[in-house]
């Protein structure tokens, strides 16, 4: 017989995609500017 155990942390998922998204936003903020401002120059 074979048991399949799967477990599941959406509390811990939810800290780790917020953390993701917190580190991501200057980031992302910056790649959409700079072309920008590259090109209104």
């Amino acid at each position: 017989m074979i048991t399949i155990s799967v477990k599941t942390n959406v509390d811990q998922l939810g800290r780790s995609l917020n953390a993701f998204v917190r580190d991501q936003v200057p980031f992302a903020t910056a790649q959409a500017i700079n072309p920008l401002g590259q090109h209104v120059q």
